[in-house]
């Protein structure tokens, strides 16, 4: 991902907004509007939602930053990213611009990446209807899948029919699994 403008923004107070079932939130000054509304994993409102958590919480529990937000930028037809941003709110252990450029050395924040990346294409979603999409534990559960890959094996239930199944991870996106990389490249320099 190239990053074509890194513009620092002061700490400001968030406003959350819900409008019927999507979730919208103006941040302060800078007029960013923040919007999360996807219910289809290929898109990136939803994915890259999922993907900036990851990072918030893996950069967070390496000790760069005390707090962050994560804001990535995508436009029609285009796989990178066209903005890729990052705030401490002066928190960081170094400035904005350069954990952004060192995040974009590990983490690969195309759609399709990201979907793979977390098994977005698999049978997940059906726990984050209730209780929401962030702050649960990640875990591995056995689910009935409707077609036949590497991954997937058959089994005969009780009525001698046979099922096909796939160990499934499901919440991967709260894993602290990047601290040890994020911690690398920053004390690579």
């Amino acid at each position: 991902m190239k990053i074509k403008n890194i513009k620092k923004i002061e700490k400001e107070k968030t406003y959350d907004l819900s409008i019927e079932d999507n979730h919208n939130y103006f941040v302060g000054k800078s007029e960013i509007l923040v919007h999360n509304s996807g219910k289809d994993s290929s898109k990136v409102d939803r994915s890259a939602a999922y993907a900036a958590r990851h990072i918030a919480k893996n950069l967070v529990a390496a000790g760069i930053a005390d707090e962050v937000l994560i804001q990535v930028a995508y436009a029609i037809g285009i796989a990178e990213p066209v903005g890729f941003y990052v705030n401490t709110y002066g928190t960081g252990k170094y400035e904005d611009y350069i954990i952004a450029k060192k995040l974009n050395e590990v983490f690969d924040m195309r759609p399709y990446s990201i979907v793979k990346r977390f098994g977005l294409k698999n049978p997940i979603f059906g726990p984050t209807a209730s209780y929401g999409h962030f702050g649960r534990d990640s875990y591995m559960k056995e689910v009935e899948v409707f077609y036949k890959d590497e991954d997937t094996y058959g089994v005969k239930d009780n009525k001698e029919e046979f099922k096909t199944y796939k160990m499934v991870e499901f919440f991967p996106w709260e894993k602290l699994d990047y601290v040890d990389k994020i911690k690398e490249i920053f004390l690579s320099e």
